[in-house]
């Protein structure tokens, strides 16, 4: 006997032994069965670890952007809003956040919608609260601005002539409190008629140098400063409109 042949007698001998073709066919479908079935609980296990991994990656990137876009929410300026939100007059002061540079520019328009809470509303939010292309569109550049019902801009009558008064920048750089007053007080007056009482108090425009509200309208309010002379300051540079869109 050569070595195939004792190889085949082997086999034969170690062989599972069956009583019938019946039994042996039983015996092989569930063998075939058992493979498959292995088979299959081990692309089900695949599947089911992809999916949870998937998932897992997924959760960590969105925390992740969750925590990104909490970071880069802008700081809200905790200045509730006052009058009545049916108020004709709307005045929305735009401020540069985490800055008490404009507080005197708050505490003013306060002081006005707190003397006519009915007609006059004022509102308070922080330049990157209300978005830089918001701003872009609105007033041509990113900055500082006060709004009168939607306008950064007001005419207003000064000795018998019109003056627009643009209330873009900061105070008292590039307006003072007395044009902000001015401006509130024509858009009143266009809507309610002249006030019984004066809307603002010259004595709340007051500053270290002197009454702001002294000179022509537009003219800076710092001491030693030439009305309607541009007022420089160390540090400041003076903001120039870019130039209108062509169509």
């Amino acid at each position: 006997m050569d070595d195939q042949q004792w190889s085949v007698a082997e086999h034969e001998a170690s062989a599972e032994c069956f009583a019938s073709a019946e039994a042996r066919f039983e015996y092989e479908k569930a063998r075939r069965l058992r493979r498959v079935g292995l088979l299959l609980g081990g692309a089900v296990a695949l599947i089911v670890f992809g999916v949870f991994m998937y998932r897992l990656g997924r959760g960590g990137a969105a925390s992740d952007h969750d925590a990104g876009h909490a970071a880069e929410a802008p700081a809200a300026l905790g200045v509730d809003p006052i009058g009545s939100p049916d108020a004709s007059v709307k005045v929305l002061a735009i401020v540069p956040a985490g800055s008490d540079c404009h507080s005197g520019i708050i505490a003013f328009l306060k002081d006005v919608a707190t003397r006519q809470p009915d007609r006059i509303r004022a509102e308070f939010t922080t330049m990157e609260a209300y978005g830089s292309d918001n701003l872009t569109a609105l007033i041509g550049q990113v900055c500082a601005a006060v709004l009168i019902n939607g306008s950064s801009e007001v005419t207003i009558q000064h000795d018998g002539m019109d003056h627009r008064l643009s209330l873009v920048g900061t105070e008292p750089t590039h307006y003072t409190l007395a044009d902000v007053g001015a401006a509130i007080t024509a858009v009143y007056t266009a809507h309610y008629g002249a006030p019984e009482e004066p809307l603002y108090d010259a004595a709340a425009c007051s500053g270290p140098g002197g009454d702001s509200c002294s000179g022509p309208p537009g003219a800076p309010g710092a001491a030693g400063q030439t009305p309607g002379e541009p007022l420089v300051l160390p540090g400041f540079r003076e903001m120039q409109r870019l130039p209108a869109k062509q169509p």
